[in-house]
C-alpha cells in the first residue's frame, strides 16, 4: 500500500538514519528523470559505471543510457541495465515503470524468467539459456 506524503513525513521526523528511511521507503520515492533513478540505484549498491555497463552486456549503449543521452531506450535494453544495476525485480519495475515501457508481469512465461532470474541475481547470459530453453526471446546482445 502506498504511503501519502504525510505519512512519509512523519516516519521521517522520527527517523535518525535518512539513509535507512530511504531504503525502507524506496519504492515510495519520485525520482525526476531515469538518470536520477539510475544514479541512486548505483549509489545505493556501491556499484560503479564501468561493472554496471560490463554486467548490462549492452557495451556503450549503457553509457548512453546512464548519462541521461538515450531519451528513449526499449524496455530489453532497460532489463539488461537492471542486470547490470544488480535490481531485483520490484525495483526493476520501479525503473521500467519510470521508463514508460511497461513493468515485468508475472503471468509472462518471459517475464517470469527475467523476475526469476532478477531475484536470484543471475546474469545477462544465465538468463538468456533460461530464455531460450523455454522458446522464449531472449535478451538482445550488441
Amino acid at each position: 500500500m502506498k504511503k501519502s506524503t504525510g505519512d512519509l513525513f512523519e516516519e521521517l521526523k522520527k527517523k535518525r538514519n535518512v539513509n535507512e528511511f530511504i531504503k525502507e521507503n524506496q519504492s515510495e520515492l519520485i525520482f525526476d528523470s531515469l538518470k536520477d533513478m539510475i544514479e541512486f540505484f548505483m549509489n545505493q549498491k556501491g556499484l560503479e559505471k564501468k561493472a554496471v555497463v560490463k554486467r548490462s552486456q549492452l557495451g556503450n549503449y549503457a553509457y548512453y543510457i546512464i548519462k541521461g543521452e538515450k531519451k528513449n531506450p526499449d524496455r530489453d535494453k532497460l532489463i539488461m541495465l537492471c542486470f547490470g544495476l544488480r535490481l531485483n525485480a520490484d525495483e526493476a519495475n520501479q525503473l521500467l515503470r519510470m521508463a514508460s515501457v511497461g513493468i515485468l508481469y508475472s503471468k509472462k512465461i518471459r517475464d517470469i524468467i527475467i523476475i526469476n532470474a532478477l531475484n536470484f541475481n543471475l546474469d545477462v547470459t544465465e538468463t538468456n539459456i533460461k530464455l531460450e530453453d523455454a522458446g522464449e526471446d531472449i535478451l538482445p546482445l550488441p
